[in-house]
């Protein structure tokens, strides 16, 4: 029986920070991630197997009780379908490449 693949998916994580960014602390924790895209000073975007509760848990000793997040599932999956907007073409191709 062959092994069920693990399922990955895109992550989006976007901060508002009570003190200066934290860009350069937190990649070291997006690095457990199959791969990321930091996208604004603010905004990463993740492909991982791990869920969005669980990245949770490895955010909180990092942020302050003032710093805030949302962590949310989003859906690439049909491209150019399910989602739009305005960004440099380098976001584009790591949304749309092949995972």
């Amino acid at each position: 029986m062959p092994d069920n693949p693990v399922r990955g998916r895109f992550l989006h994580f976007g901060f508002t920070w009570s003190s200066p960014p934290k860009t350069t602390s937190l990649e070291p924790i997006f690095d457990s991630a199959l791969d990321w895209i930091r996208y604004s000073p603010n905004c990463w975007i993740l492909w991982t197997t791990t869920d969005v509760n669980a990245w949770n848990m490895r955010l909180k000793p990092h942020l302050k009780a003032q710093d805030m997040v949302i962590i949310a599932e989003i859906n690439f999956a049909e491209a150019g379908k399910t989602f739009t907007g305005m960004q440099e073409k380098w976001v584009w191709e790591w949304v749309q490449k092949k995972r």
